[in-house]
């Protein structure tokens, strides 16, 4: 059974030419226990994460950004490790929401991860 948890605490990073504030929703980031929450370029509705059977790895990073975000490169990584894109980039849309949604594919060894970095980059300008 797959486990999807609330990723707490994140260490996230963000850029993007046409955000001036940064936003990360209440309870977006309860459970996992890293060092720091911080978001930069792009407004954080929710991050989860889902684990393989036994939760030693993590399989699933799952992210639901406010905004049509289709237009941003959405990278991620752990560590202060190079991010990478996101599997499901450009994501999914929901203009009755108003909400992008990220499904990225990832295989981390749970107990190694420490940080979680986001980096969101304008697909014109970058």
């Amino acid at each position: 059974m797959l486990a999807a948890l609330a990723v707490a605490g994140l260490a996230v990073a963000g850029i993007s030419a046409f955000t001036n504030s940064n936003t990360i929703d209440s309870g977006a980031a309860d459970v996992a226990g890293y060092s720091t929450t911080s978001v930069s370029g792009v407004h954080a509705h929710s991050i989860t994460y889902t684990t393989n059977a036994t939760g030693d790895t993590i399989t699933d990073v799952n992210l639901v950004l406010v905004g049509d975000t289709t237009h941003d490169d959405v990278k991620l990584g752990y560590n202060h490790n190079a991010v990478s894109l996101c599997s499901d980039d450009p994501g999914t849309y929901d203009n009755v929401n108003d909400v992008t949604t990220y499904d990225c594919v990832v295989s981390w060894t749970t107990s190694t991860v420490t940080s979680f970095e986001l980096v969101a980059t304008n697909k014109v300008n970058s």
